[in-house]
């Protein structure tokens, strides 16, 4: 007999759970009720349909893995160069488990308007903040950037090369984590940080 209620994080975890195995095309009303024993009248009551379902487990997915686990990695006494491979290796184990639905460029569920939460777009801002976050652990390098006038362009350096290794599945920074960390020795050549060390 199916239930008729069941706690929301619950069933919300049993759904990335269900696309971890099965992959993001299997996720259905139907599926996940077979999956957690929670009737398809509930799920309907907690998502409405499968797009919103998979708006809201996708929603979960990366919230964590953004707010929770990169976070993480950022409060860690890391140099810059070693922060930023282990954000890189959680992105990548994360893209892999939902088969880079994060770093394709295309709407996470198809006719989503620009700017809503479900949107590729949307979760790159927010990894964007994270990368000023990073930046922003290192005070003396932080105001070096700002001194050149160069923050945005190095996020959007940062940006670009992580989202390019995600999307050829490099097993991590390789050559690029080489030529950043050359660049943060010559911007901090004789310097040294306040904080923990940028390189």
């Amino acid at each position: 007999m199916k239930r008729v209620a069941a706690s929301l994080d619950e069933v919300i975890q049993s759904a990335i759970e269900l696309v971890g195995r099965e992959g993001l095309s299997s996720l259905t009303i139907r599926a996940l009720s077979d999956a957690t024993g929670v009737s398809v009248g509930t799920l309907y009551n907690y998502f409405g349909d499968k797009t919103g379902l998979i708006l809201r487990i996708m929603d979960s997915f990366w919230t964590t893995t953004l707010n929770v686990d990169v976070v993480r990695t950022l409060d860690k006494p890391l140099a810059l160069p070693d922060m930023l491979e282990e954000v890189y290796a959680i992105l990548r184990e994360r893209s892999r488990l939902f088969h880079h639905d994060f770093i394709r460029d295309i709407h996470m569920v198809e006719g989503l308007p620009a700017g809503h939460p479900g949107t590729r777009a949307n979760y790159l801002m927010v990894l964007e903040e994270k990368f000023r976050d990073m930046i922003c652990r290192f005070p003396e390098l932080a105001e070096r950037i700002r001194e050149r006038g160069a923050e945005d362009q190095i996020v959007q350096f940062l940006l670009d090369n992580v989202m390019a290794l995600l999307s050829c599945n490099a097993p991590d920074l390789g050559l690029f984590r080489d030529a950043f960390t050359a660049y943060l020795v010559s911007l901090m050549s004789g310097a040294q940080p306040a904080n923990h060390a940028a390189t």
